[in-house]
């Protein structure tokens, strides 16, 4: 059994996102402010979006999805990460400029069920929540998947664990 760390897991994840969306040529089309049009690729990140100190550094990270562990939980016989995915478009269009949010969140939804892409590593649990905030910072868009994966638990005694438990004990 391996050690996988929810960062780990967030990671795993999002290279298969990322995968998935350089397979199928994922990209956004956005028209922008001065009605000139853009093709955008898709950047996915594991954790956090990187920062931005201005709004031009902000569109430039995006389109992005973000993968992200959000809790854990030690359950007497499992133990499962809470991830949360969250996509983000920036489109100045106002009639159809989350056209492209609702498009991506569905590839990412629809990949990660029908292909279950944990490599026999970790598994995702039943059910994808889907949220689409109705307050949007405009002309960003973003909208976010949770879900839970169950991940080796953690027990005493258990010789992958010991090896590792050196290394985590304090000295």
């Amino acid at each position: 059994m391996a050690i996988f760390t929810p960062l780990d897991v967030a990671r795993g994840l999002a290279e298969f996102i990322a995968e998935k969306m350089q397979e199928h040529d994922e990209h956004v089309t956005v028209i922008h402010s001065d009605g000139t049009k853009g093709i955008r690729e898709f950047r996915v990140y594991a954790g956090f979006l990187p920062r931005a100190r201005t709004n031009e550094q902000a569109r430039k990270l995006c389109p992005a999805v973000v993968v992200r562990p959000e809790m854990v939980t030690d359950e007497r016989e499992q133990s499962k990460v809470s991830i949360v995915v969250y996509v983000t478009v920036y489109d100045d269009d106002l009639v159809h400029g989350a056209d492209s949010l609702f498009q991506v969140l569905e590839f990412v939804r629809a990949q990660l069920l029908m292909l279950q892409p944990t490599r026999n590593r970790y598994w995702i649990a039943g059910g994808i929540k889907t949220t689409i905030p109705d307050d949007m910072p405009y002309p960003q868009w973003i909208g976010l998947m949770e879900f839970d994966v169950f991940v080796p638990h953690p027990r005493a005694g258990n010789p992958t664990l010991d090896k590792y438990a050196s290394r985590w004990q304090k000295t």
